[in-house]
């Protein structure tokens, strides 16, 4: 009798010695295939990624590997692997922040921040559905407001802001579904509007006014779909068409398309 009590203590360690190694066992899938439990990739000796499924799943935290072995990316999934909360990091620390938002159905949804290496919100993005919605807002080195936008299913919509260093408006162009349609304001640095006019079809079209560096009307443009027709003073006279850097718009550039940083 003891001899068959010692037999069956011996099995039953053996076997729960199984359900232990069993349960530790890394990258196994089940008898349909569906990967189960903890997951480690690696590829030539290096770890791409580790984390967790169910039934084919990804379920909590995933963590991604650089090269070097530092965390490039950390998400989180919830809603049975359908959304899952992601943070990437910068290569050389593998703990400073990059970028954090949502996936939904793997495609960016909802708020995304973006970060420069000094910690500092360069860049927030608005996202339905894997395209942009919603605000858009660029930020210099410093932190501080460069461009504001608006987006529609993806398309810049409204009233588009873009600022100086200084923190004084640069220019400003209104958007209906990704064409530039309706006023466009361009200023100087101390705040004097410097040109006007209206685009229509994303297209120079009507009267363009020019002013000076006192803000007093230079002259004013007449444009017809794109094409610039004649050049007139406030009184209506007729001006010769000339190009001068110096003393204006050049004719051959878009004005929606000036660097701000090139205006003195």
């Amino acid at each position: 009798m003891r001899i068959k009590t010692i037999v069956f203590l011996t099995v039953l360690g053996v076997l729960s010695l199984m359900e232990i190694k069993q349960t530790n066992a890394q990258n196994v899938t089940d008898g349909q295939g569906k990967k189960q439990g903890a997951w480690i990739k690696s590829q030539g000796g290096i770890k791409i990624y580790q984390g967790q499924f169910l039934n084919d799943i990804p379920v909590g935290e995933f963590i991604y590997f650089y090269p070097n072995g530092k965390v490039k990316i950390k998400t989180r999934f919830s809603e049975n692997g359908k959304v899952n909360h992601t943070k990437m990091f910068f290569d050389l620390s593998g703990k400073k922040i990059q970028a954090e938002g949502k996936y939904v159905e793997k495609q960016k949804d909802s708020t995304w921040n973006y970060y420069n290496e000094d910690g500092i919100l360069v860049l927030i993005e608005n996202y339905k559905q894997g395209k942009k919605h919603g605000e858009y807002l660029v930020h210099n080195y410093l932190g501080q407001l460069h461009l504001q936008e608006f987006y529609v299913d993806g398309l810049r919509s409204g009233v588009s802001s873009e600022y100086f260093e200084t923190g004084e408006l640069f220019r400003q162009i209104n958007f209906e579904k990704g064409i530039r349609k309706g006023l466009f304001k361009l200023f100087l640095p101390n705040g004097i509007i410097q040109l006007e006019g209206n685009y229509q079809n994303d297209l120079r079209e009507g009267i363009w006014t020019t002013y000076n560096i006192k803000g007093e009307v230079e002259f004013l443009d007449h444009y017809k779909n794109g094409v610039l027709i004649r050049r007139t003073n406030q009184e209506g006279k007729e001006l010769k068409i000339e190009s001068k850097e110096e003393d204006m718009i050049p004719l051959d550039i878009d004005p929606s398309q000036i660097d701000p940083t090139k205006i003195h």
